[in-house]
């Protein structure tokens, strides 16, 4: 019934407005996130006081990375008391087969290791993705460029260099 709904919804959104929901409430935190693909954004929005504070979080996040990539145009947003939007720009690419196996995947994770000595400093504490999964990866084979998205769990300086290079390895040998 949900699902029918949902795809009802989504006809209409896509027909009238060129967007379709990409995620609705899926931990339960208030988030939808929506994609509009003529404009090439995502924009998600918030319904709770948690999914506030994840955008809140978020939008952090994808400050201190953009800036290091130099890509800050990417990002806007809208904060007020009753909800919190963010819109951010596509990156072109394709997510990993994190299906298949690690073997499978050593260019996909040699590109994160790259990426992510590239981007953070060689410190004791750093900022943490805090999710930092093939889900949440990007790769572009033409550009050679890896992009990182979905930032909720961003934690500053809060955690030692290479924490979330060893969530990606395990998630790789876990799932």
């Amino acid at each position: 019934m949900k699902d029918k709904l949902l795809s009802k919804i989504n006809f209409f959104l896509s027909f009238f407005f060129n967007i379709s929901i990409i995620r609705f409430n899926q931990h339960y935190n208030g988030i939808i996130l929506f994609k509009n693909d003529i404009k090439g954004i995502y924009i998600k929005r918030s319904f709770l006081r948690s999914g506030n504070k994840l955008i809140d979080n978020e939008i952090k996040g994808y400050r201190w990375y953009l800036k290091r990539i130099r890509k800050m145009n990417y990002l806007n947003y809208i904060k007020n008391p009753i909800f919190s939007k963010l819109i951010i720009k596509q990156f072109n690419g394709v997510k990993a087969p994190y299906k298949k196996n690690i073997i499978k995947n050593t260019n996909f994770f040699i590109s994160s290791l790259k990426h992510y000595k590239k981007i953070w400093d060689n410190s004791k504490m750093v900022p943490a993705h805090g999710d930092f999964t093939f889900d949440n990866l990007i790769f572009d084979k033409k550009k050679r460029t890896t992009r990182i998205i979905d930032w909720e769990n961003f934690k500053e300086n809060r955690e030692v260099w290479g924490f979330d290079i060893s969530y990606l390895l395990l998630s790789l040998i876990i799932l």
